[in-house]
């Protein structure tokens, strides 16, 4: 039998909550930025999250988007009695080209993801310097 190293990851460990019978809910998505002839957008999947949960914030040009839920499930029989609980945490940050007018960014959740509209400034136009 070969010897290897042990080297240990997050999955390596054992779960607390699988020893108690419970589910860890962990949630990864992707941050999308992009930007078009007017706008630059930002779009972060929150699914299960309503827009009073969620907290949008640009400042210096670096946008952080932060959304919670919790959601929680009863069941009551005569001698039972059962409760599940799942909180969701998303929280996203992200620098963006310094084009933006921040103070005209608008956001909204559609079909589980948030999506931020900021408009772009008029670009400035160099001018011809002529020299003496």
């Amino acid at each position: 039998m070969a010897i290897t190293r042990w080297r240990p990851t997050l999955t390596s460990w054992p779960s607390i909550w699988e020893d108690w019978g419970l589910e860890e809910a962990t949630e990864q998505g992707g941050l999308d930025i992009y930007e078009t002839e007017d706008e630059i957008i930002v779009e972060a999947p929150v699914p299960g999250v309503s827009k009073e949960d969620v907290d949008v914030t640009i400042e210096g040009g670096v946008i952080r988007i932060k959304a919670e839920t919790e959601e929680t499930e009863k069941e009551e029989e005569e001698k039972k009695y059962y409760q599940k609980r799942a909180k969701r945490s998303f929280y996203y940050t992200a620098s963006l080209p310094s084009r933006g007018k921040w103070d005209e960014a608008e956001a909204e959740i559609k079909d589980g993801v948030i999506h931020v509209t900021v408009p772009k400034k008029e670009e400035e136009k160099s001018k011809k310097i002529e020299v003496k």
